[in-house]
């Protein structure tokens, strides 16, 4: 074999490039879980155009980081969609409430009863009051968890206490954690 044949023959070095997201299938089974049917149908549509009109040159991230955009915050913000709270720890209270009292009336139909669940003034922070929401969401089977994402933010989510179990197969694949109400977050 000659050099010029040598050549012709020796593979060409693979060009890696961005991993372009092909599915947002982990997100779009959140969605179903905890979201209006409506809502999810809106949610899904514009995962569904980020991707379609994604490219090689300006790739989206993977999956988990699509998860926390800003694209699908300011989405919800827009809408409004109750997929997820996101708040940070230092968050007032009263923004946690309303996001609660709000996602309950969307997504299921229900409203908490009491006016008041504690002194959100007193109790500034979210990490003061989550807790204190349990005894009202058990009583209409309503599960409040945080999908732990390794930072010092919470993404609240509502989800019925049938599909709770659900919930931790595509958090896990998409490389987090569900913490229940019930533990210390």
């Amino acid at each position: 074999m000659g050099l010029f044949d040598f050549l012709k023959s020796k593979p060409k070095p693979e060009i890696k490039t961005a991993q372009k997201i092909t599915t947002t299938d982990n997100i779009k089974q959140l969605i179903d879980l905890t979201v209006c049917e409506e809502d999810a149908m809106k949610l899904k549509a514009f995962l569904g155009d980020k991707i379609k009109n994604s490219s090689e040159e300006e790739p989206l991230p993977d999956e988990s980081m699509e998860f926390n955009s800003q694209e699908i915050v300011d989405f919800m913000a827009e809408k409004p969609v109750c997929f997820y709270g996101f708040f940070d720890w230092k968050e007032y209270s009263s923004e946690f409430d309303i996001y609660v009292r709000n996602a309950m009336k969307r997504n299921f139909g229900l409203e908490i009863t009491k006016e008041k669940i504690c002194d959100l003034y007193e109790l500034t922070t979210i990490d003061k009051v989550y807790k204190l929401y349990e005894a009202e969401l058990e009583k209409q089977q309503i599960t409040l968890c945080n999908i732990d994402i390794g930072s010092d933010s919470y993404q609240i989510i509502l989800v019925k206490n049938e599909y709770y179990e659900k919930l931790f197969a595509p958090v896990k694949k998409l490389g987090f954690k569900i913490e229940h109400f019930s533990e210390e977050w």
